[in-house]
């Protein structure tokens, strides 16, 4: 009987024991994941995915496990703000490089109260008055042109005129002119190159003539809307 308790006792220990090596064993586990996981958060940079991807796999081992509260934290909330900071300000970095439009438009409809939401319907604004501003300017060189050509009837002789966008011209850039040749007859559009510009980027010189294009006469349209020149 003596034996027999001894026996007992001694199964107990060992169980006992046991377990307790398994749970030091099983802690040393669930720590080495979670520091696995926060290293791979601080070495992941922008691509944030890896570190949610990380704890979530921790949760997946240790569903109760010592950092586990820790681990839900960074799922649910921490790397999720991240992430929507990471993408907003991408998206603003985007709109802001092409500045136009529809870049402000596309911030806009993904993140209306935004940072930079602001900035974006400024940027709108401004680029709504340089709309204003360039068709005022138009407007106003369909006249300018109107009126050099009335002149040039008038005194009987051969007209050029050429226009250009708003940007500043280049040498050696092809350009769109109105070429009338007689007031019979009508606007011919041509190509012509200059052989210098100044520094208003008016271009002079002597220009080389080449035949008319479709295209050339589409370009005069934008001008023009077929008031002086006709394709």
């Amino acid at each position: 009987m003596k034996r027999f308790l001894l026996c007992v006792v001694f199964l107990v220990v060992v169980v006992a024991v046991g377990a307790v090596i398994w749970r030091s064993a099983q802690r040393a586990r669930d720590d080495q994941a979670f520091r696995q996981a926060s290293a791979e958060e601080m070495n992941c940079g922008d691509d944030l995915e890896r570190a949610l991807a990380a704890y979530r796999g921790y949760l997946a081992r240790f569903p109760a496990g010592m950092h586990a509260e820790a681990a839900r934290a960074k799922v649910e909330r921490d790397l999720p703000a991240r992430i929507e900071a990471r993408d907003e300000t991408r998206a603003w970095e985007t709109a802001e490089t092409k500045d136009s439009k529809e870049g402000y438009k596309a911030y806009l409809a993904a993140y209306p109260s935004g940072p930079h939401a602001a900035a974006a319907r400024e940027g709108l604004g401004r680029l709504a008055q340089a709309a204003a501003r360039e068709a005022a300017l138009q407007a106003s060189a369909t006249a300018r042109v109107k009126a050099a050509a009335a002149r040039g009837f008038a005194r009987g002789r051969p007209v050029y005129l050429w226009l250009a966008s708003s940007g500043a011209a280049k040498k050696d850039e092809d350009i769109t002119i109105c070429y009338m040749v007689d007031p019979s007859a009508k606007a011919r559009p041509c190509t012509l190159v200059a052989d210098k510009v100044d520094e208003k980027g008016r271009r002079e010189g002597a220009f080389r003539i080449g035949a008319p294009s479709p295209d050339h006469s589409r370009s005069l349209g934008r001008w023009l809307t077929g008031a002086v020149c006709e394709p």
